[in-house]
C-alpha cells in the first residue's frame, strides 16, 4: 500500500529544524492515449497532467493512489501499469537577520 503524504524534520544548521515534504506523483499508463484519459481525470483531481505518453495524477491527502484507481475503473479507464513517485522538496533556507 503507498503511503499518503508525509513531512519530515531535518536539521538545518545551527540546530534549526526545518520541514521536509514528499510529493507523490501516480504515473498511470493507458491502454490508449494519455491526452483521452487526463481530462476525465482532471474533472475529479485537481492536479493532473500527460508527460511522456503518462497521465501523472499528484497524490497525498485526501487523493490516495486507490483512489484514482477505482475512479479509472469507474470511468473505464483502462490502466496497463502504474507506479508511484516520491520527490523530497525542502524550503528555502532560512537567512540569518543581520
Amino acid at each position: 500500500m503507498a503511503r499518503p503524504f508525509m513531512a519530515r524534520r531535518t536539521e538545518h544548521g545551527r540546530g534549526g529544524h526545518s520541514m521536509e515534504t514528499r510529493d507523490l506523483t501516480l504515473v498511470l499508463v493507458t491502454d490508449g492515449p494519455a491526452r483521452v484519459a487526463a481530462p476525465i481525470l482532471a474533472h475529479r483531481f485537481p492536479h493532473v497532467r500527460c508527460e511522456g505518453g503518462a497521465v501523472l495524477v499528484r497524490v497525498g491527502r485526501p487523493e490516495t493512489p486507490e483512489a484514482v484507481l477505482a475512479f479509472c475503473r469507474e470511468q473505464r479507464i483502462d490502466v496497463v501499469a502504474s507506479c508511484v513517485v516520491a520527490r523530497s522538496t525542502a524550503p528555502a533556507p532560512l537567512r540569518d537577520a543581520a
